[in-house]
């Protein structure tokens, strides 16, 4: 898009956030099936693996998105191309992505507290536990030191913290706290097993004047002793105090990285070789001006929008500096409103001056200013 675009250069002062309840038509994807060849001594075979996703995506703009381009399109009377709208839109990230699963029973897990959504039952319940800003807390009363002779311990590399033996009673409280406290989301079994055997004297001397705690993790108004019954809880979800199930996922373009992880999504392009998100978007917005009333003309197989019909003037009552503006306008083989003020010299007329008039015939109908800065006289028809 033209960067020296006059009146409407950029959509960078929209208000862009998420609207929930718009419906649009599915579009599927369709992945390129790979082939696997498997070779016997009489003839080769081919086989054909189906990696189709199970869901559809589109998109779509939001209200906000919507209104916030319509009030530019009116306040400054500029003929748009659809396509540089659209293009500008993805550019900036400013819509909206839909997923939708294809099978019956297949269905994503929201999490009631922060509405994040997530495919995998697990991960919605892991970010109900150990999310930093989660709703389960934890309280301790101190019970020992362990003071034990171990030929071992177990090390946490990655922050060099240690822990008693898998043979120690002691080792599952301490790690369900451990993550607890530092917001580690994985499960304490897996946690465990990635632990690191060590006999370091250090360690061994240090282990014993780590203290345990009894533990006692709340949610809402229950308390929970290990986070194996907190677990169960949570997933058995009854009466949907914590999960809710459905079958979409809707979310700005801004959060796609974290939400194709969260739905298992497969990575895409969201730019303007995607074909899909274009015609969507297109879409939209042709649907949206419809409703609005906006104006639509095609020139040279390209669709521009502006967004009201213009009254007839009669020219002669124009001022003198109109006039002549109208009159290069005419003359100029490619007239852009960069290419009229460098006249202004020859018509002793001040750029701000000029500009200002041009700003009021192209809201008055007398010109046609695109969004490419490109200007051109609109013919008043004759009664």
């Amino acid at each position: 898009m033209d960067k020296k675009s006059v009146e409407i250069d950029s959509l960078k002062d929209f208000n862009f956030s998420p609207d929930w309840d718009e419906k649009k038509n599915y579009i599927p994807r369709f992945a390129i099936k790979s082939e696997s060849k498997k070779t016997s001594s009489h003839k080769k075979k081919n086989y054909k693996r189906d990696n189709t996703p199970n869901y559809f995506l589109t998109f779509s703009i939001n209200e906000k998105v919507s209104q916030a381009l319509k009030n530019k399109i009116r306040n400054t009377g500029v003929t748009w191309s659809i396509e540089d709208l659209v293009d500008e839109i993805i550019s900036q990230r400013a819509f909206d992505v839909k997923v939708t699963l294809k099978e019956k029973d297949d269905t994503f897990k929201k999490v009631l507290h922060n509405s994040i959504v997530y495919k995998e039952i697990n991960d919605a319940i892991d970010a109900i536990i150990y999310e930093e800003k989660g709703i389960v807390t934890l309280s301790q009363k101190e019970v020992k030191k362990i003071n034990s002779d171990f030929d071992h311990v177990l090390i946490y590399e990655k922050k060099g913290d240690i822990f008693p033996p898998k043979s120690s009673s002691f080792l599952s409280q301490i790690v369900e706290a451990y993550l607890i406290k530092n917001n580690i989301r994985i499960r304490k079994d897996k946690f465990i097993d990635n632990l690191t055997k060590t006999s370091d004297e250090e360690c061994l001397k240090g282990i014993k004047s780590v203290i345990v705690y009894e533990n006692t993790f709340h949610l809402n108004n229950l308390q929970f002793k290990n986070l194996d019954s907190l677990i169960l809880e949570i997933g058995e979800n009854k009466h949907s105090k914590y999960l809710e199930s459905s079958k979409t996922a809707r979310f700005s373009a801004k959060e796609w990285k974290c939400n194709y992880n969260n739905l298992k999504l497969s990575n895409i392009d969201l730019d303007k070789n995607n074909t899909n998100l274009k015609k969507d978007l297109t879409n939209s917005l042709t649907i949206m001006f419809k409703k609005s009333n906006f104006q639509k003309i095609v020139l040279k197989n390209k669709k521009y929008v502006y967004s009201r019909n213009y009254d007839k003037h009669d020219l002669n009552l124009l001022n003198t500096t109109c006039k002549k503006i109208l009159e290069n306008c005419s003359k100029l083989e490619t007239p852009t409103v960069q290419n009229i003020l460098s006249l202004s010299d020859r018509l002793s007329i001040n750029k701000s001056t000029i500009l200002q008039e041009i700003k009021w015939m192209v809201k008055s109908g007398l010109i046609r200013q695109f969004n490419s800065g490109k200007i051109e006289v609109i013919t008043q028809n004759k009664d």
